[in-house]
């Protein structure tokens, strides 16, 4: 089980309860969603090599 806590208030919760909030507006996508084939890459670090 994880827990998230804050350090500036007495704010406690397991990380099933816990929210994610937004930082900011989402600007809108530059391109289109694509599949790209990535053969052979078993790692990041592989897959960063194709591009």
């Amino acid at each position: 089980m994880m827990w998230c806590f804050s350090t500036e208030s007495d704010f406690a919760a397991n990380i099933e309860l816990a929210e994610a909030v937004a930082l900011g507006e989402r600007g809108a996508p530059t391109e289109a969603l694509r599949l790209v084939d990535t053969p052979n890459a078993k790692t990041i670090a592989e897959l960063v090599e194709q591009f």
